[in-house]
């Protein structure tokens, strides 16, 4: 098969909403026409190698349509002269996608996106684009060989301990034991935690206990399970108590080092972050 140039892809991540109301940025708005696959994603690409007319009812060998056919020893490859930067590749994806499991080059190595819970979303269309590449020996073509979408979950049900407390596990509607946190060396503790288990509050010390003990507090957004950094909280931010609901929105109780004060952050202004 023409061109195996085992190139490590940089991409960036554009989402296009669809929602159900008029939306007031028409002009970022794009028409296209997506092809179907047999696994039930429809994409398009921008060009593709040897194949300047794609043509879904006979798609060629370097084919958008390989990127979901299962096999990571076929591929798409774009088709412009170069290294195919600014060439892309759209395709669907379900409402409530987890993971999407990347295959960089041609029978390459594998990425894995975490792409967490969208939410008050109807359809998703994802763009791939080429930004910069590493060359690869044979060819400047830049292929893609495999993309499988992994769904994430719409509600979780539990959050716990494991038996030896080094891990903070959730239960969501599709599966158990999910890890939210892990260290060996840590104890966690579970302080409090939002209505709907999206928000978590812990305690996490040193198993080993010598001399005085330092405990840390973490936030964590469970629903995209990771721990929020200091950095995103704010150098003022101590020791977080718990979640306010105000008008209709939830807020972290912490302390504020600099005033001395209880103060509340916004926990959509956090997410955002």
């Amino acid at each position: 098969m023409k061109g195996r140039p085992g190139l490590l892809i940089f991409f960036s991540i554009l989402f296009t909403f669809h929602f159900s109301l008029p939306c007031p940025a028409a002009s970022q708005w794009e028409q296209m026409v997506l092809y179907s696959s047999e696994r039930g994603v429809f994409y398009k690409t921008t060009s593709e190698l040897d194949n300047p007319e794609p043509d879904p009812f006979n798609p060629g060998i370097f084919s958008g349509v390989r990127v979901f056919d299962g096999d990571r020893n076929t591929c798409w490859a774009e088709g412009v002269p170069g290294n195919g930067s600014g060439e892309a590749l759209f395709f669907t994806i379900p409402e409530n996608i987890g993971i999407l499991h990347i295959i960089n080059g041609s029978a390459g190595s594998e990425i894995e996106a975490d792409v967490g819970s969208p939410v008050d979303t109807v359809h998703y269309i994802l763009r791939l684009e080429i930004q910069d590449v590493y060359k690869g020996l044979e060819t400047e073509d830049t292929c893609l060989a495999e993309i499988r979408i992994e769904e994430g979950f719409e509600s979780i049900r539990f959050i716990y301990l494991s038996e030896d407390e080094s891990s903070v596990l959730m239960d969501t509607d599709k599966k158990t034991g999910v890890i939210v946190d892990r260290d060996k060396e840590a104890v966690f503790q579970i302080i409090n935690h939002t209505e709907d288990n999206q928000w978590l509050i812990c305690i996490k010390m040193p198993r080993k206990n010598e001399g005085r003990v330092e405990t840390e507090y973490v936030l964590y957004n469970t629903a995209a399970a990771k721990k929020i950094e200091k950095e995103t909280l704010g150098e003022h931010v101590l020791d977080i108590y718990g979640f306010v609901k105000k008008d209709g929105k939830i807020f972290l109780e912490y302390f504020n080092s600099s005033t001395s004060k209880i103060e509340y952050l916004d926990l959509d202004e956090i997410k955002l972050k």
